[in-house]
């Protein structure tokens, strides 16, 4: 047995090793504590050898005549009076009974980032800024080789993929077959990407080819992914700690080269959670179990712009996911069955929206004040009336009650007559809306969705509120820019 030595020793030598593994692999490894220098490194952190560190990992005894375990342990318990250490036996028996507070994390699947070290890292309530690496990883000549692997019969474009319902509700953890899994559900493009039979080819649900609009996503695929291969996923834009949909639109504009700025400026990301095909074998018949277990094997190693979805299989869990990533743009849960084969085109998977409660002003409504049909809501910035989101069908309840505190509008409204119909239809297209006095206060629920300060989808009108003005509302927390009728478009797709 080795001699025993002090803890400067030990620390020195650790510094010694962390400095030679820094030298031997100066793009991997680094030895100082600088965040500036750690990123997309391992740190070799040797100063956890100085006599007061007491860092230990869960689970692990202390170093004491008598140890006593470093176990997990709830907020409850911490609240509680008198709380001691606990001794192994007595973690043991926890164990037994199914109390381990770390269990919720052991279902949770994180790689590395898709334009980030990670894009929600370690699942924190504030997710820290994404530095996005847009440089994909150089082509070897396997990859190359490769990528002349035959796609699956039927699957070389365009690729059609699965497609989720709404739903109010999250369902427990048995409402679909072989229990739940519980995906995020980013706010982005469905993108499925192909690899194979010469080429890579970026894929959008409605058979659109994205290749040219996305050419980071397309190279790193290329460079890392085999041949054969189809993945199902979501392209994202992530900026000031936030999905932004603007930025992912503005790829439709303008050719080759503003494409290529758009892409160092503001580089994609590319979400993957689900696998169709590996190396020329059609994994769609498979459940999806297996098919993630196949695909967390494939993404081992991947880099920016590439992450795996997160997941989960424990459903409070996934609920308080809907709470702490609603600020950075994610639009509630997307939930399937462990145990289903992929099936195209069929809205087999779940999606629930996170919806917050919120207020707007009813600045006009589509129908008549004495039978509205939808509001038209809006929020005073700089003393300008905007256009913020409109609702879905009123109910002839709500209808009626509207109808009772409803004025016409006076000569000055901002607003135009008409507004778009539809997102993505004609700007000819277009439907007539009612002005009324902005002085109604409605309460909404509304999803994270927004786009040009915005909400991009239909909010839900709850009920009108008699007991505030607009002197109470603000738009500062929507940063609405100075939108027209045309930035209006309140068809959800």
């Amino acid at each position: 047995m080795d001699d025993a030595i002090t803890s400067a020793r030990a620390t020195e030598w650790a510094r010694l090793a962390a400095e030679q593994l820094q030298k031997a692999l100066p793009d991997l490894v680094v030895s100082k504590m600088a965040k500036s220098l750690r990123a997309g490194r391992v740190l070799i952190d040797w100063h956890q050898n100085h006599e007061r560190k007491t860092t230990v990992a869960p689970y692990s005894l202390r170093g004491r005549e008598r140890p006593t375990v470093a176990a997990p342990r709830t907020w409850a318990e911490l609240q509680e009076p008198g709380i001691r250490h606990l001794e192994l036996h007595e973690v043991l028996e926890r164990l037994a009974d199914g109390r381990d507070p770390m269990s919720e994390l052991y279902p949770v699947a994180l790689a590395t980032a898709v334009g980030a070290p990670d894009v929600l890292p370690q699942l924190r309530p504030r997710p820290a800024p994404i530095v996005v690496r847009t440089k994909p990883r150089s082509l070897n000549p396997r990859a190359a080789t490769e990528l002349s692997t035959a796609l699956p019969a039927g699957l070389s474009g365009p690729v059609a993929v699965e497609l989720a319902r709404a739903e109010e509700q999250v369902p427990g953890p048995h409402a679909l077959p072989g229990n739940c899994l519980y995906e995020l559900k980013f706010d982005g493009f469905r993108v499925a990407v192909a690899i194979g039979n010469g080429h890579t080819r970026l894929w959008s649900k409605n058979g659109s080819d994205l290749t040219t609009r996305f050419p980071e996503i397309a190279a790193a695929a290329t460079a890392v992914v085999p041949g054969g291969t189809i993945l199902d996923g979501e392209a994202v834009i992530w900026q000031d700690e936030r999905l932004d949909f603007d930025l992912l639109q503005r790829r439709f504009a303008g050719g080759p080269a503003r494409i290529a700025q758009q892409a160092r400026d503001h580089p994609a990301s590319y979400v993957v959670f689900d696998l169709l095909a590996l190396e020329g074998q059609d994994l769609r018949g498979r459940p999806l179990r297996e098919r993630r277990a196949v695909l967390e094997a494939l993404a081992r190693g991947w880099a920016p712009p590439l992450q795996l979805s997160p997941i989960t299989d424990n459903v409070d869990l996934a609920k308080q996911w809907m709470i702490d990533y609603r600020q950075a743009g994610i639009e509630g849960l997307v939930i399937k069955g462990a145990g289903t084969r992929y099936e195209p085109n069929l809205r087999r998977w779940i999606k629930v929206k996170s919806r917050e409660s919120q207020e707007l002003l009813i600045g006009a409504v589509t129908g008549t004040i004495a039978q509205p049909t939808a509001i038209i809501g809006g929020l005073y910035q700089n003393g300008h009336l905007k256009m913020i989101g409109r609702s879905v069908a009123l109910s002839t309840a709500q209808a009626r009650s509207l109808a009772t505190v409803l004025t016409p509008a006076g000569p000055n409204h901002p607003w135009p007559d008409s507004i778009v119909a539809t997102r993505f239809g004609s700007s000819r297209d277009r439907v007539l809306i009612t002005k009324v006095d902005p002085a109604v206060v409605a309460e909404v629920t509304a999803d994270t969705a927004l786009q040009g300060g915005s909400l991009r989808h239909p909010v839900r009108f709850i009920r009108h509120r008699p007991d505030l003005t607009a002197d109470d509302l603000t738009a500062d927390d929507l940063t609405a820019d100075d939108l027209t009728a045309d930035d209006l478009t309140p068809n959800e797709t």
